[in-house]
């Protein structure tokens, strides 16, 4: 339940299907007629639209480097275009001073700062610059990279003229996405579906998340097999107890519905304690949870339940047997 949901990743970039990445800057509007004609792009549906952005490489900030960083990757763009994803364009306290958007958890984790922190920059002059942060946007495709306005980014690399980032959305998008790679092959074109792209920043989760399912499923075993060889013990403890049970009078069904519901009290406890704590803890998603998530989860539940029940009733019964024989 804890791994993301990329069902809903094209709704959360804006409506756009894909993110190109080219190798070799790109020094023309894709979204003019004339020069798709010219690149033998006139092939692309006509409603087919793409998202330029300007690129100033510098520390890869994403969750793929794990070490603290500087002074992250900046794509310039058009802030209004950036509303769809999420940021939030706040008031200038001065127009003199660049500005960026960074996403949250890159904020956090690998750069170690807040809204509000200045970066340093270097211009193309040479020049350091300082770069207030003003505002977040949330974690997605642009995971890593600070959002700046295409003016500020002009006026601090005025020599970055060409695009290198490019997102496309098309009502053909696979049609759309092989026109693309074929036309302009010399560009060194990378192209990914935004579902792709955000899978791999999670890649890192998703590993997280099977070590610990393993670690979790194996840590369960050796309590259930902990919960057998105790429950062995204490009944073979109990042996007095129990002859004086029959010498009572109470028949063998009696005695064994004494012991089990005696030994079934705190595992039963304990597992109901454990899945509220659980079910707690992942309370944020399982609303995202499919129904077949859930229905696995009830299943495992209900078959700790029937271990566990059935696992001592046999462990009884054996006792019982064996004093019996003795």
């Amino acid at each position: 339940m804890n791994r993301p949901d990329f069902s809903q990743a094209v709704q959360a970039t804006g409506g756009y299907q894909f993110y190109v990445d080219s190798r070799v800057p790109i020094q023309y509007d894709l979204n003019n007629k004339a020069v798709r004609h010219k690149l033998s792009l006139q092939s692309l549906p006509d409603s087919t639209l793409l998202l330029s952005f300007l690129r100033h490489r510098q520390d890869e900030a994403s969750c793929l480097n794990l070490n603290q960083v500087s002074t992250p990757t900046v794509l310039g763009v058009d802030l209004k275009e950036m509303e769809s994803f999420g940021l939030i364009q706040e008031p200038h306290t001065s127009h003199l001073t660049p500005h960026i958007y960074i996403d949250e958890e890159a904020l956090v984790w690998s750069l170690m700062k807040s809204v509000g922190d200045t970066l340093i920059y270097q211009n193309d002059k040479g020049e350091s610059v300082p770069v207030v942060i003003a505002g977040t946007y949330p974690t997605g495709i642009f995971h890593g990279n600070a959002i700046m306005s295409s003016e500020d980014f002009r006026r601090l690399w005025p020599k970055e003229v060409g695009v290198e980032v490019l997102l496309m959305k098309s009502p053909c998008p696979e049609e759309a996405a092989e026109t693309l790679a074929m036309a302009m092959s010399e560009y060194g074109l990378n192209i990914q579906t935004v579902e792709e792209r955000i899978r791999m920043f999670f890649e890192v989760t998703e590993t997280y998340l099977i070590i610990f399912l393993t670690l979790g499923g194996l840590g369960l075993l050796l309590g259930i097999f902990s919960l057998m060889i105790i429950v062995r013990k204490n009944l073979a403890a109990q042996a007095t107890t129990i002859l004086q049970y029959r010498a009572m009078g109470f028949s063998e069904s009696l005695v064994g519905q004494l012991l089990l519901r005696e030994n079934l009290l705190v595992p039963l406890y304990a597992v109901g304690v454990g899945a509220i704590g659980s079910v707690i803890s992942i309370s944020a998603n399982v609303g995202g949870a499919g129904p077949v998530t859930l229905l696995l989860a009830f299943i495992g539940l209900v078959g700790i339940g029937l271990i566990l029940y059935y696992g001592i009733k046999y462990i009884i019964q054996q006792t019982n047997n064996n004093e019996q024989t003795i």
